[in-house]
C-alpha cells in the first residue's frame, strides 16, 4: 500500500479539515497543527494493486463491524444514500522525523454533522496514535488496525475520541478509514438514532 501511495506521485501536504480548523484557517486547509504529506485513496488513482487491497480492507472492516454487505452500503467514497453506510475514501499519510498531528477528533461538530447530512461513527487506523483524554497511547503491529468509535449512536461527537498523532521519530506511514451511516430522509442528525450495524 505505502509502496503504491507513494508511486502514485499524489502525497501531499496534509490539510486539516472545517472540524479541527479555527476560523483563522478556514475549512479544508494547511495547518501547522498537521505537517504530514497524504492522499486520498480513491478508484484507479494507485493502481489495480492498490485497489484489491482497500478492498480487502473494506471487506474485513464490514465482518468486524458485523455489518452486512448488499443495499446497508452504499459506494465507497460517495455520499451515501438515506440509512446507508460507506467507507470515505482510504487515507494513506506520511509522516517524517518530527512531523505530527496535534490533538484533533474524527467526529464531526454538531453544525458540521448537520450540514453532511451524517456523522462519521467508526475509524479503521494503521499507525502510532494517543487518545488524550483517556491516557491511551496504541502502538502498531503488522496486520493490525486499531477500530475507535468517534461518534455516538445519535450523531454527536465523542470528546473522548480526542487523539493525537505524536511526533514522528523516523518516517512512519498511517492509513485511516471513516464509516460514515446517514440518517433516514427527512431527518436530522439531533433527533434521529442512526442505524448501527455493529451491534
Amino acid at each position: 500500500m505505502v509502496r503504491a501511495a507513494e508511486a502514485s506521485g499524489r502525497m501531499a501536504g496534509s490539510r486539516i479539515g472545517a472540524g479541527n480548523a479555527s476560523a483563522a484557517y478556514g475549512p479544508n486547509a494547511a495547518s501547522a497543527r498537521r505537517t504530514s504529506r497524504g492522499m486520498m485513496v480513491t478508484p484507479g488513482v494507485a493502481g489495480p494493486a492498490m485497489d484489491g487491497v482497500v478492498s480487502e480492507l473494506h471487506a474485513r472492516g464490514k465482518k468486524l463491524l458485523r455489518a452486512a454487505e448488499g443495499a446497508a452500503w452504499g459506494i465507497s467514497g460517495k455520499l451515501p444514500r438515506p440509512r446507508q453506510y460507506c467507507y470515505e475514501a482510504l487515507q494513506v499519510t506520511r509522516y517524517d522525523a518530527g512531523q505530527h498531528f496535534l490533538a484533533h477528533e474524527d467526529g464531526f461538530p454538531p453544525h458540521l454533522a448537520a450540514s453532511n447530512a451524517f456523522q462519521r461513527h467508526a475509524t479503521l487506523l494503521g499507525g502510532a496514535t494517543r487518545f488524550d483524554q483517556l491516557g491511551l497511547a496504541v502502538r502498531p503491529r503488522k496486520g493490525k488496525l486499531l477500530l475507535f468509535f468517534p461518534a455516538f449512536a445519535d450523531g454527536s461527537a465523542d470528546p473522548r475520541s480526542l487523539h493525537t498523532a505524536c511526533d514522528a521519530v523516523d518516517t512512519k506511514y498511517v492509513t485511516q478509514q471513516d464509516t460514515d451511516p446517514r440518517p433516514r430522509a427527512g431527518a436530522t442528525l439531533s433527533h434521529t438514532m442512526l442505524p448501527n450495524p455493529w451491534r
